[in-house]
């Protein structure tokens, strides 16, 4: 039987060596070496002309792992650092630097802002926060004179929008 030729002989044999068994292998096309990627020599084991199968499919695997496990780590990095360092609701300095950027007409020297209670029919959960803000202009604080007014809605801890409302 031709693949015999390709296992190693018992120690003690004659062609134990293993070269003498791997030279009648290669010599011989009736023994597999005419097969293309057999050779003769190691017991269970073929050599196939190119990269084998497995480690084809290895690198292959490690090259969409190696992204898709840095992107995981970056993503758990984001959110435990991230975290500590995020914003928290808007603050009445905050609004008032927004308005303070709204007037177009003169240089805004002071702006006050109150927050009003706004009562509901509607039981909501979390309804958005009025902010009634002021704005007073002119060239110093002192020669300030009223400017325009503004209604800023806040829902969820961020400016929802700034409305221009009659002075009051």
């Amino acid at each position: 039987m031709p693949w015999r030729l390709a296992l190693r002989p018992p120690p003690g044999a004659p062609g134990a060596s293993g070269a003498a068994t791997r030279n009648r292998a290669l010599r011989n096309p009736a023994a597999g070496s005419a097969v293309r990627g057999v050779t003769a020599g190691v017991a269970g084991r073929s050599a196939a002309v190119g990269p084998s199968r497995p480690s084809r499919y290895v690198s292959g695997v490690r090259k969409l792992l190696v992204p898709v496990a840095a992107v995981a780590i970056i993503v758990v990095a984001w959110i435990v650092v991230g975290k500590p360092f995020a914003k928290g609701p808007v603050t009445k300095a905050e609004i008032e630097r927004e308005v303070a950027k709204k007037p177009h007409s003169g240089k805004v020297q002071v702006v006050l802002c109150n927050e009003v209670f706004v009562p509901s029919q509607q039981a909501e959960s979390d309804p958005p926060d009025t902010w009634t803000c002021d704005t007073y202009l002119g060239p110093t604080p002192r020669e300030a004179n009223n400017g325009p007014s503004y209604q800023v809605i806040v829902d969820k801890g961020r400016i929802k929008s700034i409305r221009h409302v009659a002075t009051h």
